[in-house]
């Protein structure tokens, strides 16, 4: 009887070993897990088109694992807390060359979500609204210029005359109307006279507003705006120039930028000098609806700029700007992968440095923070062309690259900057009302040797 019992026993225990050691093979590593969310901040686009690698300290670059749409991660095992992402983003396809790439170099201690704008309409449907106009109402005069915003699209056009938009392929679509009263080519703010913001436009069923029936908004007195005081700002005696602008982004994606400083091309909702101004505000704007404002002062012909960017919520509010202190005068190796030096900016509330590289097909903004550097003084942008993915990323002998190396300062840590969404605008801010950034920079360009 005892013999006959061996057997069943012994094999029940090999099978329990057998299990354990199997379940132990297909557990999840040990360590620190890292999770990238890939975000189209316009809405639409296919988040599935972008390619996520990741490095462990200073290791190879590998493919991150896709848990879900969109969403990327990788493991940073016990003993290491430094990694490295790299977001890349095609616009169009050309050969395996992305055209925008985003690098986060961190450490685990500092951030393990990130949201990574990726703006693109690859894999989007999107909607031609063939004809929307603005008309004035019956009394109403004293403007003559409109435009239009959507998410993905803006037009200037005359008021009571059709333009084409497009939009996302959604019944809850936004749509921004700014009448302005110059009938020359400006459209600054000063001459701002009606803001309409119509939520909820029924995007979803084609044909939009075709040219036998036209979408038509009235505008009227009531569409006058309200404003707010931006106070004048103090800025190095060295500055050559400067300049503030605000702008805003709806909850779902729709920008009005800041404005790039032309005073004859300007569609936005305040803009100005250091000596202050006023600003805008959006009627109806509602929670999760953001402001956000910049003041620059710049010397040398536009090498060495201070930035002081502000993210505020709905209500808006009155503006106030504080630069930082000192210029930032950093060296550059003029390599293929450039290496900067002399990071050593001083300020108490510093996170780390920013890098933008710019070559022909290609744009790279590199997040390099305060920890991953651990003291170091310099850095050498990553070689990501044997990556899975970035070929073509490293420029070639000839090729023309600018660069814009950036120390950056903010009242919030790197983390919860990088774990909220990005606004659909070409600064790289997050929806994140209270935030507070200062950057100071320097831009240059060479033409690569070897």
């Amino acid at each position: 009887m005892k013999r006959s019992y061996a057997l069943p026993a012994l094999a029940l225990l090999s099978a329990a070993l057998w299990l354990g050691g199997c379940n132990q093979r297909n557990q999840e590593p040990e360590g620190t897990k890292v999770t990238v969310n890939v975000i189209s901040p316009y809405g639409g686009g296919d988040p599935r088109i972008a390619t996520v690698v990741y490095q462990v300290g200073d290791g190879d670059w590998q493919m991150a694992t896709q848990e879900d749409l969109g969403v990327y991660s990788f493991t940073v095992p016990d003993g290491e807390t430094k990694y490295g992402v790299a977001v890349g983003c095609p616009a169009v396809p050309l050969n395996g060359i992305h055209s925008s790439v985003n690098v986060y170099q961190l450490t685990t201690d500092e951030a393990t979500a990130i949201k990574a704008p990726c703006p693109n309409a690859l894999g989007s449907a999107i909607t031609p609204a063939e004809s929307v106009k603005a008309v004035a109402a019956a009394g109403d005069s004293g403007y003559d210029k409109v435009w239009l915003h959507t998410a993905w699209d803006n037009r200037q056009t005359s008021l009571g005359n059709p333009a084409s938009l497009i939009f996302s392929p959604e019944s809850n679509r936004d749509l921004l109307i700014v009448a302005y009263s110059d009938s020359s080519t400006k459209v600054t703010p000063q001459f701002v006279e009606r803001i309409r913001f119509v939520r909820d436009f029924d995007a979803s069923q084609p044909p939009l507003c075709p040219a036998a029936s036209p979408c038509s908004f009235e505008l009227g007195s009531t569409d006058a705006p309200a404003s707010n005081t931006v106070a004048g700002f103090t800025a190095p005696a060295d500055a050559s120039s400067t300049f503030f602008g605000v702008g805003f982004v709806s909850k779902k994606g729709l920008p009005i930028p800041h404005s790039s400083g032309d005073p004859d091309h300007n569609p936005a909702l305040g803009a100005g000098d250091a000596t202050g101004g006023s600003y805008w505000l959006v009627p109806g704007a509602e929670s999760g609806d953001v402001y956000y404002a910049e003041a620059v002062a710049r010397r040398n012909t536009n090498v060495h700029s201070m930035h002081n960017s502000l993210v505020f919520d709905y209500a808006g509010g009155d503006i106030s700007f504080s630069l930082p202190a000192a210029w930032f005068d950093p060296s550059v190796q003029e390599n293929a992968l450039p290496t900067f030096g002399n990071l050593t900016y001083s300020d108490p509330n510093l996170i780390g440095y920013a890098f933008f590289f710019g070559k022909s097909l290609l744009r790279e903004f590199v997040v390099v923070s305060k920890g991953w550097l651990a003291g170091s003084q310099s850095y050498t942008l990553p070689d990501l062309s044997g990556a899975p993915g970035f070929a073509g990323t490293k420029p070639l002998p000839g090729d023309r690259v600018a660069w814009d190396a950036i120390a950056v300062m903010a009242n919030k840590t790197i983390g919860e900057i990088l774990a909220a969404d990005p606004l659909p605008i070409p600064s790289p801010l997050p929806r994140l009302p209270g935030l507070e950034i200062q950057t100071a920079d320097k831009s240059g360009e060479y033409t690569v040797s070897n």
